[in-house]
């Protein structure tokens, strides 16, 4: 069983600045580099709520978060526990930048949650992790594929050839980033993730590659927010 959350909104992985020229690395923010659109507590209690209608058992669960960011989905597991959902939950959290993997610690203690945080890149931890989860919940970085570092492309190329997908004309890293997390996921798991409009555009193979294995879930929900939801530029 699955969900697939799916904000459909223009400019969600896109630049905010209306202009067509292709930016170089040093005209981008380091935020942006790093794909920080933050999510609002309401569309992660979203995410949480959809993942209550899917997963028949709801108490001791593990949750991966792999781009956790300053730990919104750790909040949001917080307040999914008080209002009855995911008791005694665990969450693993993955979070590239230290700073922001710090604050992502303070939270998991804030809420009393069992968990760890990984400050590390995704694809790293990934080629170590061998565990599964039974949900994934998380806004994936949206960071165009000539900005992510080249230790981290070897490495989603090294893995993702290792399941036979390949990233043919990929042109932002969410991509591989979702589809090497569904390889995280217990038989019968189930995910929210927030997802851009452009997965339904398959305009390179390893797009193809992941609706496709969207098909192997059971059951695939949409939620399409059509209003600005990520406002914040750099």
């Amino acid at each position: 069983m699955a969900e697939y959350l799916w904000p459909s909104m223009t400019g969600l992985a896109t630049d905010p600045v209306r202009d067509s020229r292709m930016k170089i690395a040093q005209e981008v923010s380091k935020e942006k580099l790093r794909g920080c659109y933050y999510t609002g507590d309401a569309i992660v209690d979203a995410c949480y709520d959809i993942l209550a209608t899917t997963i028949d058992r709801r108490d001791r669960l593990a949750f991966l978060e792999p781009s956790a960011g300053d730990g919104a989905f750790v909040g949001g597991l917080g307040r999914a526990a008080k209002r009855g959902l995911f008791k005694n939950a665990r969450m693993t959290c993955v979070e590239v930048d230290e700073a922001e993997a710090a604050k992502c610690r303070e939270r998991l203690d804030a809420n009393k949650i069992d968990g760890s945080v990984s400050a590390t890149s995704f694809f790293e931890w990934f080629n170590g992790n061998t565990g599964k989860f039974d949900a994934l919940v998380g806004n994936p970085p949206y960071v165009r594929y000539q900005f992510v570092p080249e230790a981290d492309r070897f490495l989603a190329e090294t893995a993702l050839a290792s399941f036979g997908f390949e990233l043919n004309g990929v042109s932002n890293f969410w991509i591989p980033f979702v589809l090497l997390s569904f390889e995280c996921l217990r038989p019968g798991g189930a995910f929210a993730f927030v997802l851009p409009s452009e997965l339904l555009a398959t305009s390179s193979g390893c797009e193809a590659h992941l609706l496709q294995t969207l098909k192997n879930f059971q059951s695939i929900s949409i939620l399409a927010v059509r209003f600005p939801v990520f406002c914040k530029t750099w």
